[in-house]
């Protein structure tokens, strides 16, 4: 039996042996799988380094290809700036040139006007100018005031005022024009307030309104029947009637009973007047709205009012007028 319990023990002892060496080999084993694992780490962490030197030397090249491009871009919009600021410079110089080329064409234009006046034909006679004591009428003007020189049959210029005035006012006008109209109400004061010292004189010029062709030729048919003095109230009623600015169409029968109310209303022959504006192309009216038309355009209207005084075109306001008539009679 102790023989036996002797065995026990050493066998128990070589189990403790062998639990000790297991016991070791399982320790030499983690250690050796914690110095692998170690081992290992060392690679991971040489590994993650490499990666983000990498991806910052990526991230470096990319940020200085993007600020190369932003540089370009900025480069490009600072020469389209340019561009865009030296052609508006160019076009504005451009505009300027060609606005002085028309102003200096439109003053070489009034002034070939002015020197032609009322008729570029006549260029003998002496203008009166301010201070002149030269009494000689206007060539423009006395080449069409004396029935001698328009001919028989023939309708000379009218005017109001004096015939030998050293001033010489013409105005070139359309009885439909509301300007011609509104300046129309306040001349009367004007030829007023200068009398003899100004000779006034009318010329009709068609700027196309529906009765532009049809007024003048009444108020011509009345000098025909009753002379200067017929005319200019016809004249003045072709102003002051809304008639023709209000441009109703009206028929032949309904026209001459017009043209005779008219006459009746100034104590004129109506019938007589309706008869001379029916016979325009013998008697002389037609003719005489033709020269205007002509003297006009020789002198460079394109608008009414126009007006020239002493041969230059002046203002066709009534303050204006009366502003270069002052000046002329210093």
């Amino acid at each position: 039996m102790a023989e036996n319990d002797e065995r026990d023990q050493t066998n128990i002892s070589a189990d403790h042996r062998t639990d000790d060496d297991l016991s070791q080999g399982t320790s030499t084993l983690m250690d050796s799988t914690q110095d692998d694992g170690s081992a290992d780490g060392g690679n991971s962490r040489d590994i993650s380094s490499n990666v983000t030197d990498t991806d910052q030397s990526f991230a470096y090249d990319t940020s200085e290809q993007g600020g190369r491009l932003q540089r370009r871009l900025r480069m490009w919009k600072s020469g389209i700036t340019i561009g865009v600021m030296v052609l508006g410079i160019v076009l504005v110089v451009a505009m300027l040139a060609g606005y002085g080329a028309n102003q200096s064409g439109a003053n070489s234009s009034d002034d070939t006007g002015s020197d032609a006046s009322a008729d570029s034909s006549v260029s003998d006679s002496q203008t009166a100018t301010s201070g002149d004591n030269d009494e000689t009428i206007p060539a423009e003007a006395a080449k069409f005031q004396s029935q001698e020189v328009v001919g028989e049959g023939q309708i000379p210029d009218h005017y109001r005022g004096s015939a030998d005035a050293k001033v010489v006012a013409i105005e070139y006008a359309d009885f439909n024009c509301s300007h011609c109209i509104s300046l129309a109400s306040q001349l009367n004061d004007i030829y007023d307030q200068y009398g003899d010292q100004v000779q006034f004189i009318y010329r009709n010029y068609d700027v196309g309104f529906t009765y532009s062709a049809v007024t003048p030729k009444i108020a011509e048919a009345a000098y025909v029947v009753g002379g200067e003095d017929a005319y200019w109230k016809v004249h003045d009623k072709l102003f002051n009637d809304s008639t023709w600015s209000r441009g109703r169409y009206m028929d032949d029968d309904e026209l001459r009973d017009v043209i005779i109310g008219y006459g009746d209303e100034l104590g004129l022959d109506g019938r007589a007047i309706a008869d001379a504006y029916a016979d325009s192309a013998n008697n002389g009216i037609d003719a005489k709205i033709q020269r205007d038309t002509e003297l006009g355009q020789q002198s460079g209207v394109t608008g009414t009012p126009t007006w020239f005084i002493n041969g230059k075109r002046a203002s066709s306001s009534a303050d204006g007028i009366r502003s270069d008539l002052d000046e002329l009679l210093q």
